[in-house]
C-alpha cells in the first residue's frame, strides 16, 4: 500500500508538471506574436527578442528547478526507482523540447533574426516565414515551407541576409481583357503578385495603368524577383487568371 500510494502521488506530480509545462510553451508560443509588432523600429525590436529570449530562459530554467523539487519531494525515503525514473523523465524532456528551446535563445540572441529576411544553411535555404520558440519556419523559392529546429542551426554555418539585394526588378507590359474597372484589376495584379511564391514580400510591386482600347486593359507591370524566369511565371499566372 505504501508503494501504491507513492506511485499515485508520482503520477499526479507528473500530470502536474506535465500540464505547467504545457501552459508555459503556449504562453511562450503566443506571446513570441507579439514581436511582428515590432517589426518596423528594427532598433526596439532587436531589444525585445533579446529580452524576451532570456525571459524565455528564466521561466525555462525556473520550471526545471521547480519539477525537480515536486519529484523529489514525492519519495521521502529515496525510493532509487523514483529517482531513476524522474531524472529519466528531466533528462528526456531537456533532449526532446529544451535543447530547441535553449539553442533557439542562444541563437537568437547571437543572430538578429526578423520575420522575411533570407537565411542559407546545408538544411535549408529561403525566407524565413516565423520565428518559433523551437523551430524556424523558411519558405524556400519554390514556396516548400521547412521547419528547422534551433539545435541544427546553432552547429552550423549560416548567411543571413538582411536586404533583398537577390532580388531584381523586372518590368513587362500586359494586356488583360476583363470587364472589371482598371482600379479593380490594378489591386487584384497587386495582390496576386505579392501572394507569390516568386516576387519579394518586401518590395512592392508597381502597376502602372497605360490605356483601354476595346476592352482591353494595358498595364505596365514591375515586381522583384530572384530570376527573370519566375517574373514570366507570375504573368504567365496572371494571365491564366484572368482567362479562366
Amino acid at each position: 500500500m505504501k508503494y501504491e500510494f507513492e506511485m499515485l502521488s508520482y503520477l499526479i506530480v507528473l500530470a502536474q508538471t506535465a500540464l505547467v509545462g504545457v501552459i508555459i510553451y503556449l504562453f511562450l508560443k503566443y506571446t513570441g506574436k507579439l514581436l511582428r509588432y515590432f517589426s518596423k523600429g528594427k532598433k526596439l525590436r532587436r531589444i525585445v527578442v533579446k529580452v524576451y529570449s532570456a525571459a524565455a530562459a528564466s521561466i525555462w530554467i525556473l520550471f526545471i528547478l521547480w519539477g525537480l523539487n515536486l519529484f523529489y519531494d514525492v519519495d521521502k525515503n529515496n525510493n532509487p526507482i523514483f529517482i531513476a525514473l524522474s531524472s529519466l523523465l528531466i533528462i528526456l524532456f531537456l533532449w526532446i523540447t529544451g535543447r530547441d528551446v535553449i539553442a533557439g535563445i542562444i541563437f537568437t540572441i547571437e543572430n538578429s533574426l526578423e520575420e522575411g529576411q533570407n537565411i542559407y544553411s546545408t538544411f535549408a535555404e529561403g525566407r524565413i516565414k516565423k520565428i518559433g520558440v523551437r523551430a524556424l519556419r523558411v519558405e524556400s523559392e519554390s514556396g516548400q515551407v521547412l521547419i528547422v529546429p534551433y539545435s541544427k542551426l546553432l552547429s552550423e554555418k549560416i548567411s543571413i541576409v538582411t536586404k533583398e539585394n537577390r532580388f531584381k526588378n523586372f518590368d513587362a507590359e500586359i494586356s488583360i481583357n476583363s470587364d472589371e474597372s482598371p482600379l479593380k484589376i490594378r489591386e487584384t495584379i497587386n495582390r496576386k503578385i505579392m501572394l507569390s511564391h516568386y516576387a519579394s514580400v518586401l518590395l512592392e510591386p508597381k502597376i502602372n495603368y497605360i490605356e483601354t482600347e476595346n476592352g482591353t486593359h494595358k498595364f505596365k507591370i514591375t515586381a522583384s524577383t530572384i530570376k527573370e524566369e519566375h517574373f514570366h511565371k507570375i504573368l504567365f499566372d496572371l494571365k491564366n487568371f484572368y482567362k479562366s
